[in-house]
């Protein structure tokens, strides 16, 4: 009977040594756009805070605070956001604020800012620009300008990259919007 419990104490120690080196190990960083068009965040873990003027989409497993009480709770409605179920907050005017683990958000419209904290990747499609730091190292990894596809509307010249695939922090792969491509031989 005593060997048993030392036995059980010995594994749920174990148990949270793993927890805790797993939860250590989990590299985040911080990506903030500013622009128009339409921010799509992918996360595996952390916290986006976006402001604008559009569509507010997010998916059903993450959690929604609005900082802009006045004109909400504003019931979402089915959509999609690269082919992804989300709930859609159609009209929206403000900012909110989405955690969770495993989740998608995303905006279409104007004057829109992203500030997000955490693991995961963003493809930045529209005109704007932003900045990428992993928490380990403060300064920006990564920073530069989303633009619209010479051949669009509105487009500049050059810029043929009409969308932006960024990677902060290290992001679970399963979350990954667009994998890589591979073929067998």
């Amino acid at each position: 009977m005593r060997t048993t419990r030392f036995a059980l104490a010995v594994m749920a120690l174990l148990l949270c040594a793993a927890v805790a080196v797993q939860a250590a190990s989990l590299v985040t960083g911080t990506l903030s756009a500013k622009g128009e068009g339409s921010p799509r965040l992918y996360m595996t873990v952390g916290t986006i805070q976006i402001t604008g003027n559009g569509t507010l989409m997010v998916s059903g497993n993450a959690k929604v605070t609005f900082t802009t009480p006045e004109k909400y709770p504003m019931k979402p409605k089915p959509g999609k956001l690269a082919g992804r179920d989300m709930l859609a907050y159609n009209g929206f005017n403000g900012t909110a604020v989405v955690t969770g683990e495993h989740f998608s958000a995303g905006m279409y419209g104007k004057n829109i800012t992203v500030q997000a904290k955490g693991a995961g990747y963003a493809i930045l499609f529209g005109t704007g620009t932003y900045v990428v730091a992993n928490d380990a190292d403060p300064n920006p990894i990564a920073n530069g300008e989303w633009t619209l596809a010479s051949w669009m509307p509105g487009g500049k010249q050059g810029g043929d990259l009409n969308d932006i695939k960024i990677m902060f922090g290290q992001p679970d792969p399963a979350d990954d919007p667009a994998p890589p491509k591979t073929t067998t031989h």
